[in-house]
């Protein structure tokens, strides 16, 4: 039986916070969590203690997230109760859905947000939601039903919303984190991130950065298909990039501009799974298949606070981008040729060992939101509490698919075992590649706009009862442009 194991080396933790004008304090052997935390939740879209939201809710703040060791979603998929992933193609991605409610194509089921933004995606278009790497979050909220008033149609599940730290104007603060890590068997890993943040001019000026590289390292072998031997070893390792950066202006007591900017970079150089039946810890294909993953996350978010009330808006751009290629030769194969070659781990076409399909997706996101809010004011004694405004949101999601190969030895093939004679795709599939070597292609692309009115009040009846209403009048429009071509499609153009 054979098994990897990974062994982690003690990690370096510092923790600084100080007020504005004084020494910076470092203590790293201060007893934590020596009593619970007061976690401030935006669930309902003001602020409101965790134990006053009516709703069914998990929050995890950043010293938990810490201490169990969150890197990713995976991680807080393990904390939350009735939070789960899924596989969402042969890719390795996932999508994520909460208590069971999920949907193979169309919307999602689950509002994926970063701070105010959502990002999650149209499903069948690109394949999987991105997931922000847990560093420098003040806290993860987790909304259990459905969210529909509040967070739109993709949130008939539930929410999950990655919170990050807003820049300070009075208070300096930040932390360190590293790791070190062997697998045996496999490559080491190893991270460090620092994020600081406070006044640059007191009570004025803020801003808040923060800078995080991991490196996990591989532990599966690439094999050659047809021979066994070893091409490459712990092929399967990835590197992730974050970076974070934001400003607070508050020239006034009651106004405030906060404008920042988000960019993750998730690299894996080669898939990260083997089949069963094989050997352990090894993958067969000619090629190296990696796979990124990037996105950069700017917004602009003002708010003015009236004695009844508070204005905020919010106004953000999301751009992503996923390039994966990978070995198609054993699917493309498949499906056409009767009695193919076999070889380590697959199927070749006869006669032509070295046949190789070279797959690649590119996929793309690119997403404007405006949300314009009102919201009855945080530190209010009424017991009317309530929110409500204008939501705009245009978003195109790109799929670009395409297999690369020498088609016309497929068409000789065939040609020649049905009894046609020497042929060429053109002649047995009535088309020759796209482009002299594209056996199929599939470009798409999605246009949708949401424009939304919406509202929620509650009212306190006790202090542990509250009744709740709200509204949401929405206008969606969808379009979709998918143009397939090439001897291998179905209804290809002519």
């Amino acid at each position: 039986m054979s098994a990897k194991y990974r062994f982690l080396i003690p990690c370096t933790f510092l923790a600084l916070a100080t007020e504005a004008g004084g020494a910076v304090a470092a203590d790293q052997s201060a007893p934590q969590n020596e009593q619970l935390q007061e976690i401030v939740v935006t669930a309902q879209k003001r602020s409101e203690k965790l134990d006053k939201v009516p709703i069914s809710i998990t929050a995890i703040d950043q010293a938990t997230l810490n201490d169990q060791g969150v890197k990713d979603v995976k991680d807080v998929a393990r904390l939350v109760p009735g939070l789960s992933l899924q596989a969402s193609d042969e890719l390795g991605d996932t999508n994520i859905s909460i208590r069971g409610i999920t949907s193979d194509t169309g919307a999602q089921t689950t509002g994926i947000y970063i701070d105010d933004t959502p990002v999650q995606v149209r499903q069948n278009v690109v394949s999987s939601n991105p997931y922000p790497k847990i560093f420098d979050l003040d806290h993860v909220e987790v909304l259990r039903g459905p969210q529909g008033t509040l967070f739109g149609a993709g949130s008939e599940g539930g929410t999950v919303r990655f919170l990050t730290p807003a820049p300070s104007l009075s208070d300096f603060s930040g932390f360190a984190r590293s790791e070190l890590a062997f697998t045996a068997g496999g490559a080491p890993s190893y991270e460090l991130g620092a994020a600081v943040g406070g006044p640059i001019v007191q009570d004025k000026l803020g801003f808040r950065v923060s800078g995080w590289y991991r490196e996990d390292g591989g532990y599966i072998d690439r094999v050659n298909p047809e021979n066994g031997g070893v091409e490459a070893h712990d092929v399967n390792s990835s590197d992730s990039k974050v970076v974070k950066v934001a400003f607070r202006f508050a020239p006034t007591d009651n106004f405030s501009l906060t404008p920042s900017v988000y960019f993750q970079d998730i690299h894996t150089a080669d898939r990260d799974y083997s089949y069963e039946g094989q050997r352990a810890f090894t993958e067969l294909a000619r090629i190296p298949q990696p796979h990124s993953d990037k996105f950069a996350l700017p917004s602009l978010t003002a708010e003015y606070d009236l004695s009844w009330v508070t204005v905020k808006s919010i106004t953000s751009y999301f751009k992503r981008t996923v390039n994966d290629v990978f070995d198609a030769t054993s699917f493309e194969l498949s499906g056409l040729i009767p009695y193919a070659g076999q070889y380590y781990g697959g199927i070749t076409l006869p006669g032509h060992p070295g046949y190789l399909s070279v797959g690649s997706y590119h996929q793309g996101q690119n997403d404007w939101t405006e949300e314009l809010r009102f919201s009855s004011p945080d530190d209010s004694d009424s017991p009317i509490s309530w929110v409500g405004g204008v939501y705009y949101g245009h978003s195109i999601a790109t799929s670009n698919e395409q297999y690369a190969e020498p088609f016309d030895q497929v068409g000789n093939y065939l040609s020649q075992y049905y009894g046609y004679g020497p042929g060429d795709s053109l002649s047995y599939f009535g088309e020759a590649p796209v482009d002299g070597k594209y056996s199929y292609i599939d470009r798409f692309k999605v246009r949708e706009t949401d424009k939304a009115v919406f509202g929620d009040v509650t009212y306190a009846v006790l202090d542990d009862v509250k009744v709740s209403a709200g509204l949401r009048v929405a206008l969606s429009s969808f379009d979709y442009i998918d143009y397939q071509d090439g001897p291998y499609g179905t209804a290809a153009p002519e």
